[in-house]
């Protein structure tokens, strides 16, 4: 038998919210962990293990090896990609993006989860974790009309099942839900 907590459904911040706590964090390598992870809707843990050679550069695009050993290709908006190659630009690791204070490997996914988690207590936003990122990189798509399967594709998910859980939390369905019951329940047959 399955626990109510299985059936909860993941917590999402607005797009400003997001941006706010990503820019809040201090430490540049951090800040761009997470707005990786917003930007492509990526797990802690892929996002800190980004290699320099995972980025195409001549098509932006991010290759990402993910759950159960899947590879997927990931677009990184101009924006996030310009901001990645000034943060190399910074600290020129030969292969990680995102390394640690000492170079020999990548930041740590504790590490990031402390600083995202200091930024959200200094904004006084309670129970999130760096994954809010990810639900709320699948929710801002699903509002503006992507296609729950390219969804599904983008964040990795085996079934479908993982990725509708989305569906119920854009504005845009809450809203046509609210509008279409109102309509009923205005007009009684």
């Amino acid at each position: 038998m399955r626990s109510l907590s299985q059936f909860r459904l993941p917590k999402v911040l607005d797009h400003a919210d997001c941006l706010q706590l990503i820019h809040t964090i201090h430490r540049p390598v951090y800040r761009g962990c997470l707005q990786m992870m917003y930007s492509c809707g990526l797990r802690l843990g892929e996002a800190v293990k980004i290699e320099i050679t995972d980025i195409d550069r001549a098509t932006g695009n991010l290759t990402v090896i993910g759950k159960g050993n899947r590879q997927r290709l990931l677009p990184i908006p101009p924006s996030t990609l310009q901001l990645m190659r000034a943060l190399w630009q910074d600290h020129r690791h030969p292969k990680y993006l995102f390394p640690n204070r000492y170079g020999k490997t990548h930041v740590s996914d504790s590490a990031v989860r402390t600083a995202f988690k200091q930024a959200a207590e200094s904004l006084e936003i309670k129970d999130v974790t760096p994954h809010v990122l990810r639900h709320s990189f699948a929710t801002r798509l699903l509002e503006n009309d992507m296609d729950v399967r390219v969804v599904q594709m983008l964040l990795g998910h085996r079934s479908i099942n993982s990725t509708e859980i989305y569906t119920h939390m854009t504005t845009p369905i809450q809203t046509k839900v609210r509008n279409t019951i109102e309509r009923i329940m205005a007009h009684p047959t």
